[in-house]
């Protein structure tokens, strides 16, 4: 399949990166705090990667880039896709302000990873990539369960 224009610029930005805030997963006593990362899709090898976040100086304006050590998700491993604040990281006080309609969590057999994005268009984005990406590593199907409006959940396979 031939990517038209508009797919590779969108592929180009996820393999770029953006910053996007996750939630922990919480447990033991500190409650731990949402963190901005840097987030990538290696769609070569089927990975969504995340990182921490450094103020750069570009030119003379400061910039946000990646740092450190890398976290990353097999998006094959992936089981289920949330769109919306469905998963206890969303449930947590550190998730009150999280706008529902940017968030999604990846679930796989040990855990979730939470996502809040800053724009609509950005999760549309970064919802294509993760769906088009599972699609070329893998022929299992992933349920999506969309939460966004409450009145009325979606459910639907990838397959």
């Amino acid at each position: 399949h031939m990517e038209t224009e508009e797919e590779e610029v969108v592929m180009g930005i996820l393999k770029k990166g953006e910053v996007m805030t996750k939630y922990p997963r919480g447990g033991g006593i500190v409650q731990p705090t949402k963190k901005e990362k840097m987030v990538q899709i290696d769609m070569k090898n089927g990975y969504m990667i995340y990182r921490d976040i450094m103020l750069a100086w570009d030119g003379d304006r400061r910039v946000k880039r990646g740092k450190g050590g890398l976290t990353k998700i097999a998006l094959t491993s992936v089981t289920q896709l949330f769109l919306g604040k469905h998963t206890p990281p969303f449930k947590k006080s550190a998730a009150a302000a999280a706008k529902g309609n940017l968030c999604f969590s990846l679930e796989d057999e040990e855990r979730t990873y939470d996502f809040e994005v800053a724009d609509a268009e950005m999760f549309d984005r970064w919802l294509k990539g993760i769906i088009v990406t599972i699609d070329m590593h893998t022929h299992k199907s992933v349920k999506v369960t969309d939460v966004r409006n409450a009145e009325k959940v979606v459910e639907f396979s990838i397959t």
